[in-house]
């Protein structure tokens, strides 16, 4: 008797069926409301924020909406505002950079050295054949 009364509430429903019962939405929006109001907002505000720095400190992604925010003024005095992560990266980076830009400058020194004495040596070159073959160069 109480069940059919029940089931006569359900037919009766706009929202509810006798397939689709408030159980049924009950066991669909708890999960469904942790997803949304916990989930989404984490991965939003804390992998993505950390996912757009790393891509920031890596290759120089500069996002032109996020420029007037000031977002791009890293400043890791205050590191509680960065993962640790992102910090780690950024002075990598920079170590790597100042490694790179060392090794280019030790070959283009390297090389400037080497157009140097490889030019004086066929001069010098030059000169003593110049002298074995009976020509006098006093200059």
């Amino acid at each position: 008797m109480e069940r059919d009364r029940e089931l006569e509430i359900l037919d009766k429903s706009i929202l509810w069926s006798r397939r689709y019962t408030k159980q049924h939405f009950k066991d669909f929006a708890i999960p469904f409301s942790i997803y949304a109001f916990v989930l989404i907002p984490f991965i939003f505000y804390k992998v993505l924020h950390k996912r757009i720095l790393e891509k920031h400190v890596k290759h120089g992604y500069n996002a032109d909406n996020l420029k007037d925010a000031g977002y791009w003024d890293l400043d890791f005095e205050n590191k509680d505002l960065y993962p640790d992560s992102v910090i780690q990266d950024y002075f990598d980076y920079k170590k790597q950079r100042e490694f790179l830009k060392e090794q280019e400058e030790k070959v283009l020194n390297y090389s400037e050295k080497f157009v140097e004495n490889i030019s004086k040596g066929y001069m010098v070159d030059m000169c003593r054949r110049r002298q074995l073959l009976g020509f006098n160069d006093d200059e």
